[in-house]
């Protein structure tokens, strides 16, 4: 059965491609422009491109700024370019004066010079709500590996019966296939992000961060949708359907749920982060019985991406990054419809 997925970002998602661009490969006008070095070079005289070399030698600080003043250069080398959140321009311009300081951004995964949301990423959510459902609980395994093998039935074992690893042609996720989304137009932007840490009293702020990310329909008052495909394969050998749509929505909404009231309730004592979660519940509270709620990506924490809530000794994280407004990260909402065989 195949199955359309429509994703709505509600908060900033980030999902990189590992991808780090350093100051020599961007610089920010009135938005972010990526361009290649290369090319760039080879739109310079003689004269203009020994003086760049110079500079990349022996002053960095000259150098970026020699690079900023050669719009009509940088604009015939763009690669892409994305909209720049005024918190994320004054970072940029106080860090732009010290050499010491990081200037590297780490933008989203692209496609056609666009973000997309892959395949990949939203079915690594679907697998550990799958997982976290059907686990038995309370979670004593803390080998994930063999916790996953044993719960869905796909481990590899010695004659002793001493666990090897997954396997891969029994992993009922193999039945379960999604696309890749569409890329987008003009959905993101590049935005500081801080890593806040609860700890003897009081909130902790760390030094920020720049990611770019796809807008949130909360956050931004506005977002893009993905298109995904969802195909349930059934199994060769018993002709049944490992994994349903149905399923698919009950373990969300059970994972992401709880995780929701989870961190709502640990962000209560940092007023600003605890409003978006409020306003997360509520959007919860208004869902059709074929959507859910998920977060995947960066940022969304060590409870959002394992089966923490269902162990026995539950691990307790103190750390959350948390855009410039104080909005978490990776939050989305997903509606199944059926497309039929």
């Amino acid at each position: 059965m195949r199955y359309r997925l429509t994703l709505t970002p509600l908060t900033p998602v980030h999902i990189g491609s590992g991808e780090v661009i350093d100051p020599f490969e961007y610089v920010i006008l009135e938005r972010l422009i990526h361009f290649r070095p290369e090319q760039f070079l080879r739109r310079l005289d003689q004269r203009q491109q020994e003086r760049f070399l110079r500079l990349a030698a022996n002053d960095i600080l000259v150098m970026r700024e020699f690079v900023r003043g050669r719009e009509e250069a940088i604009r015939q080398s763009t690669d892409y370019s994305f909209a720049v959140h005024p918190r994320a321009r004054a970072v940029y311009e106080e860090r732009l004066k010290n050499i010491h300081s990081d200037l590297s951004v780490h933008p989203c995964i692209r496609t056609s010079g666009l973000p997309f949301i892959p395949g990949s990423s939203l079915k690594g959510a679907l697998r550990t709500a799958l997982l976290f459902d059907r686990a038995g609980k309370p979670v004593r395994e803390y080998n994930g590996r063999k916790l996953e093998a044993e719960t869905l039935g796909c481990g590899r074992y010695n004659r002793q019966g001493r666990f090897l690893g997954l396997d891969a042609g029994l992993d009922p996720f193999r039945l379960l296939k999604t696309g890749d989304s569409q890329a987008t137009g003009e959905c993101s932007s590049l935005q500081v992000i801080t890593v806040h840490t609860w700890r003897k009293g009081r909130w902790w702020d760390d030094i920020p961060m720049l990611r770019e990310v796809v807008h949130g329909r909360l956050t931004d008052g506005d977002g893009p949708t993905f298109a995904h495909t969802l195909q349930t394969v059934p199994n060769p050998v018993t002709g049944k359907t490992a994994i349903t749509a149905d399923q698919v929505i009950h373990a969300c909404r059970l994972f992401y749920d709880t995780h929701l009231e989870e961190e709502k309730k640990f962000l209560r004592t940092f007023p600003e982060a605890h409003a978006w979660y409020v306003e997360l519940e509520k959007t919860r509270q208004g869902l059709a019985d074929n959507a859910f709620l998920l977060r995947f990506g960066w940022g969304s924490g060590f409870d959002g991406v394992t089966v923490n809530y269902a162990r026995s000794s539950r691990e307790y994280k103190r750390s959350r990054r948390l855009t410039a407004d104080a909005a978490p990260l990776g939050w989305v909402e997903i509606t199944i419809s059926e497309q039929g065989e």
